[in-house]
């Protein structure tokens, strides 16, 4: 029986806020393994032996288990950050995040989404 694959996933690095950078790891993981949520991935031993993380990775996503925990596949749903408030929110299949806060009352700050690919997206400014 081949060996199964290691699962390494792609990390914003650390120019993106802690909770969507945790955020985005979290993801990549639920997609490479096919699960759709973080307790699901908990619950599947076998998938968990092929992820390899670096330490620093496991530290965030320890520390950050507060987002993660939110973070699905399927239905797709991901959080975005304010860059000005901190607020964050969520975003999903049918939905993208708002052009400017829409968390806090007089907040004008840009969104910065969870980058889902292997390169984070810059904060969008108006």
């Amino acid at each position: 029986m081949p060996t199964p694959k290691p699962i390494v996933p792609a990390d914003p690095g650390t120019g993106v806020p802690a909770p969507i950078r945790a955020a985005a790891i979290a993801y990549r993981l639920l997609s490479s393994t096919k699960v759709a949520t973080w307790s699901e991935l908990a619950r599947t031993p076998e998938q968990c032996r092929r992820i390899q993380l670096t330490p620093e990775q496991e530290t965030l996503l320890g520390d950050q288990l507060w987002i993660v925990q939110w973070v699905r596949t399927n239905p797709k749903r991901v959080p975005w950050m304010c860059d000005t408030c901190g607020q964050i929110g969520f975003f999903g299949k049918d939905r993208n995040p708002p052009s400017s806060c829409t968390l806090t009352e007089g907040c004008h700050g840009s969104p910065i989404r969870t980058p889902l690919g292997r390169t984070p997206a810059p904060p969008r400014r108006s």
